[in-house]
């Protein structure tokens, strides 16, 4: 039988135990092991030769000391043990597969289905299980489609199909990174409903995958019913009735029946994805192929979460019940370092450091991801006003490890009282060790790291944009330092200088008939009344002239002191080639493109009075209000990765930027959504923040170079950091 923690409380050798008689014996002949199911629980117990026959004799017609005397003909030193048999029979009994009136009256009954059910959602809150019905037997549709399904040839095909989808999948990503960082946008609104419908249908038809395997090996489903899987509502199939085969090829193959289904939706979203132009359906395909691969190895295939993963091994490790197993080996190997007694090690089918080792992986890697799950339910749920529903989920989870450690705790006393009880010397060494890692929590600093894209710029520099639309007619002979007066940019509008020959013309006009008016003197009624309308009507044109007399001359850019030109690239609208106009995206410095269209308010380069230049850093809110003016970083260039620049905060900005920086444009570690006017903005709050390099850069420095910031924060305990982002959440001040 599987193993458990043993009671310390001694049983009457007088007492006679007395088995079920509702009971189910399944023999496993290759591995001579007995699996035992009982029907009221519906759970399975796996013994060895040497249990099922001792189990076979409580019948209540024996008591324990003449079960001993029976046992010892056997001529074997563990069952002839008076020990091994209390052992036993309290394992038994703690198991509910006594009668009730055969044991102690001290000892617990077996619990009632709703309390059990509760109990098993405060264990293991990522899997609550409702049943709803039980299927009596199998449709000729379902067994034709597991027939299909599971035929070999399938199989293949499906293997195959997967491994081509995703090496083009993973090569198009690779090749083409940005397409990984996908825009935010396209999950805003309906493509979160439809992720989250979509992943309702993929461990729907996971759980189906399951039933048509039971159906293609004629294994009777146990019940259907409606589960939460980490939160998200689908069915469930209960498929323990594969135990009663005796092959562990088939056994395996019903618990990968789930992930088996799974490889197809992930090959039918690859595909979706490589063969659809609609961002929608993109999005649908690339979350399918994710959620059934990554989801997949992280969940549902990993042996470290009793899903199908576990299952899978056991079988084919020849490990029934390998959780109870490998945790009593490592409860058994801790206790035995501690001084107390030594591993059982005729009762497990592995060796012990082996199952131990396993034990110690599982747990590692299911707090991780228990507190990868607690930053995600944090992260989705507390920024769109579900905070109580977070603390409530993350309450289950906590409850969940209550119950372990106080377990832990449990079997430490009892230990403590054994015949061969645990070193105390050792306990105390142990619980040093845990008040050290407290005591490091909470008051131990320690340095912290932000990282953190930015964009280099000139300080002292001054935007050259287009005040209008206008062509291109000349720029300045070179790019670098300009004189005072000399011309940088001329470009001409043809509508701006036909609106200036008018307004010339209407002065001219206005200008002549004043005049012819006031030699004439011919009708002097006339000309007194007409004159003051006709120099009103001239000061209003001279006026209007000198405004586009202005707009005129702004379309010709001149260094009014000695500048430094630096040039970017701009998009141009080329001349007409065949009756279409051309976009292009170059600097205009460079082999001028003489009659491109340049647009209004676009920045054509910069006039910078030195060449001093400064980071331009977007930094999380979170992390801006570690920031004070003098904080040291160090900054990186995207083509200079090999050197590191000191540099100093020199402002942070009070207000939080509005739009993405163009440099910053897709950038892979940058997440931008697109607001109601079509600008693309950060996923969460940004300040900028101007960091001053503490040593002149050399090398080849372009404007708007991407580099990667390292700030050092405040040194900080662990409690102090964990506290800080509890208020930041949730807006405490």
């Amino acid at each position: 039988m599987s193993v458990e923690e043993d009671l310390p409380s001694r049983i009457p050798e007088s007492f006679h135990p007395v088995l079920r008689k509702d009971l189910n014996w399944i023999p496993y002949s290759k591995n001579h092991r007995w699996v035992l199911h009982d029907p009221v629980s519906n759970a399975f117990f796996y013994f060895n030769e040497i249990e099922h026959r001792t189990a076979q004799l409580f019948d209540g017609s024996k008591s324990l000391s003449q079960i001993v005397e029976i046992c010892s003909r056997w001529q074997t030193a563990v069952a002839s043990q008076l020990s091994w048999i209390e052992s036993l029979t309290k394992r038994l009994h703690m198991a509910g597969l006594l009668m009730p009136t055969g044991g102690p009256a001290r000892y617990p009954t077996y619990n009632s289905t709703w309390k059990k059910l509760v109990l098993q959602i405060a264990a293991n809150p990522l899997s609550i299980r409702i049943p709803l019905v039980r299927p009596s037997g199998y449709s000729r549709m379902a067994s034709g489609v597991s027939a299909i399904l599971y035929h070999p040839w399938t199989i293949i095909l499906g293997c195959i199909s997967m491994a081509i989808v995703s090496f083009l999948l993973l090569s198009q990503w690779l090749t083409q990174p940005e397409r990984i960082f996908f825009d935010i946008s396209r999950l805003q609104g309906d493509r979160w409903l439809a992720l989250l419908l979509m992943l309702v249908g993929i461990k729907t038809l996971h759980e189906l995958g399951h039933y048509l395997a039971c159906a293609h090996w004629k294994v009777d489903c146990q019940e259907l019913g409606f589960m939460l899987l980490c939160f998200s509502p689908c069915l469930y199939c209960d498929t323990t009735n594969a135990w009663k085969l005796r092959s562990r090829w088939q056994r395996s193959a019903i618990s990968a029946g789930g992930i088996y289904v799974e490889l197809w939706l992930a090959i039918f979203g690859g595909l979706l994805f490589l063969n659809s132009d609609h961002e929608f359906w993109q999005t649908i395909g690339a979350g399918a192929w994710i959620t059934c691969t990554v989801g997949t190895l992280l969940l549902n295939g990993n042996p470290c979460f009793r899903y199908d993963g576990y299952y899978i091994l056991s079988d084919l490790w020849g490990v029934p019940n390998l959780g109870p197993q490998s945790q009593t080996a490592l409860w058994q190997t801790m206790v035995h370092a501690l001084g107390g007694r030594e591993p059982q090690r005729h009762v497990f089918d592995k060796p012990v450091w082996q199952l131990a080792l396993f034990a110690l992986v599982s747990g590692i890697y299911r707090f991780a991801m228990l507190i990868l799950i607690v930053l995600v339910v944090w992260t989705l749920l507390v920024p769109n006003g579900f905070g109580i529903l977070a603390l409530l989920i993350i309450g289950s989870l906590g409850l969940g490890l209550a119950i372990v450690n106080i377990r832990f705790a449990q079997g430490l006393i009892l230990e403590s009282f054994s015949p061969r009880p645990i070193h105390l010397s050792r306990v105390a060494v142990l619980l040093a060790v845990i008040a050290a890692v407290v005591w490091f929590i909470f008051y131990i600093p320690i340095p912290g790291y932000v990282h953190s894209r930015a964009y280099l710029e000139q300080e002292n520099r001054q935007p050259i944009f287009m005040h209008d639309t206008a062509d291109l007619v000349s720029v300045a002979a070179r790019v670098g330092p300009m004189e005072s007066g000399q011309i940088v940019l001329d470009t001409e509008s043809f509508e701006r200088r036909k609106e200036w020959l008018e307004l010339k013309h209407q002065r001219e006009e206005v200008a002549t008939r004043i005049r012819l008016l006031e030699k004439a003197k011919v009708n002097a009624d006339e000309a007194e009344f007409e004159l003051p309308t006709l120099r009103e009507l001239q000061e209003e044109l001279d006026a209007r002239f000198t405004i586009k007399q202005r707009e005129v001359d702004a379309l010709r850019i001149v260094a009014s002191e000695p500048k430094i030109l630096t040039p970017i690239s701009i998009p141009l609208m080329m001349p007409f080639e065949l009756g279409e106009p051309t976009w292009v995206r170059r600097p205009i410095f460079d082999n001028p493109p003489t009659g491109a269209s340049i647009q209004r308010g676009t920045v054509v380069g910069w006039l910078s009075s030195d060449e001093r230049y400064v980071f331009q850093v977007a930094v999380p809110e979170s992390e801006a209000r570690s920031l004070t003016i003098g904080s040291r970083a160090e900054a990186i260039l995207d083509s200079q990765p090999n050197r590191r620049w000191p540099c100093t905060v020199k402002k942070i900005s009070p207000e939080p930027l509005r739009e993405l920086p163009q440099p910053l444009m897709g950038d892979p570690s940058i997440v931008g959504i697109r607001d109601e006017r079509g600008k693309m903005q950060f996923d969460s709050p940004h300040y900028q923040v101007v960091l001053e390099p503490n040593l002149p850069l050399t090398g080849y420095l372009a404007i708007n170079a991407v580099a990667t910031i390292h700030f050092e924060l405040p040194r900080k305990t662990i409690a102090e950091k964990v506290q800080n982002a509890f208020r930041r959440s949730m807006q405490v001040p």
